[in-house]
């Protein structure tokens, strides 16, 4: 009896212990990722140095690096349990980074995409020139972002400047393209920026200009 009694004690004893938040591998970090951006990944373990786990950290379709940006290659191992590793992700699909240890196993899948490309200006009215005030430039036509995110979502808005270094936004100019209605008193620069709200990155189109020339 006095035996089964210790033995309920001892498993009751792992039963608080090994709650899920203390008694499992976590990895945390980005899984959408830019090529050849180096990106770090939290790794939170029940492992100690006096009870090592003997933690294994691999990369599909990438390289491990240390802090000083050297290459380790796609396996690091270890009898003491990592928190932090930084990888260097290749151009390339089925990408993962997986934590193997004796307290579990975690693998998370990586998907790709690009920098934030702004768009580019339709070069013939990248420059107006304008001899009055009554002439309607021509509408400044810039092509729609790209990258930014794996599922990105962009919001627009024109801005103008007189100098080309202090911008103002354009009310209600949030569309792919900018339209005039009326003509300019005074040239002006315009450009686009671009935002994508998932990663809150933040671009800008190249500099369109309307002279006028009178």
């Amino acid at each position: 009896m006095k035996k089964e009694i210790k033995i309920l004690q001892l498993l009751a004893a792992i039963a608080i212990f090994c709650k899920p938040a203390i008694c499992q591998v976590n990895l945390n970090g980005p899984t959408c990722v830019v090529p050849g951006v180096i990106y770090q990944y939290t790794i939170t373990s029940p492992g100690t140095s006096s009870s090592p786990i003997n933690m294994k950290v691999c990369v599909t379709n990438g390289t491990i690096v240390d802090k000083d940006q050297k290459k380790l290659g796609d396996c690091v191992q270890s009898s003491d349990p990592f928190s932090t590793v930084f990888v260097a992700w290749y151009d390339a699909t089925a990408s993962s980074i997986t934590i193997s240890s004796l307290k579990g196993n975690k693998t998370s899948a990586v998907n790709m995409t690009v920098a934030l490309q702004p768009g580019e200006l339709d070069a013939q009215v990248k420059n107006q020139s304008l001899t009055d005030t009554l002439t309607v430039p021509s509408t400044i036509k810039c092509a729609g972002g790209r990258g930014g995110s794996c599922s990105p979502a962009y919001l627009y808005q024109w801005q103008q400047s007189t100098d080309a270094v202090t911008w103002t936004n354009i009310v209600g100019a949030t569309g792919l393209n900018l339209s005039f209605t009326t003509g300019l008193n005074q040239s002006f620069y315009y450009r686009r920026k671009i935002t994508e709200s998932h990663s809150g990155t933040i671009g800008y189109s190249e500099i369109a200009a309307v002279n006028v020339v009178r």
